[in-house]
């Protein structure tokens, strides 16, 4: 229980961090790293929310959003509809930033 309380207080410092920190296009990026753990950076990924949904999920708006996509793919992202396809995941990497206290693991 302790483990699972721990966890979620880091996923919670994790979100104010990037909230705080980040800009819209780097709390993208970081979303888009998390959906490649989960599927595998070499395949497209389907977004698994609506872009209202997710823009909400990230702390911006769907114009904002649709900006951050296009900021996104100049640094190695592809769009087609909803899927996306990860050109190079070091570069996605390194423009997510992050301060490494409360970091992701990167790819």
């Amino acid at each position: 229980m302790l483990v699972s309380l721990s966890n979620q207080n880091r996923d919670w410092l994790r979100q104010m961090n990037d909230l705080k920190l980040l800009s819209a296009a780097q709390r993208l990026a970081r979303y888009i790293m998390s959906l490649a753990r989960e599927h595998g950076a070499d395949t497209p990924i389907a977004l698994p929310l609506r872009k209202h949904f997710l823009a909400s999920r990230l702390g911006t708006t769907p114009e904002n959003l649709s900006r951050a996509f296009a900021v996104l793919r100049e640094h190695g992202i592809a769009t087609h509809g909803s899927q996306i396809v990860i050109g190079d995941a070091k570069q996605l990497a390194a423009f997510a930033g992050g301060d490494g206290a409360i970091d992701l693991e990167v790819m």
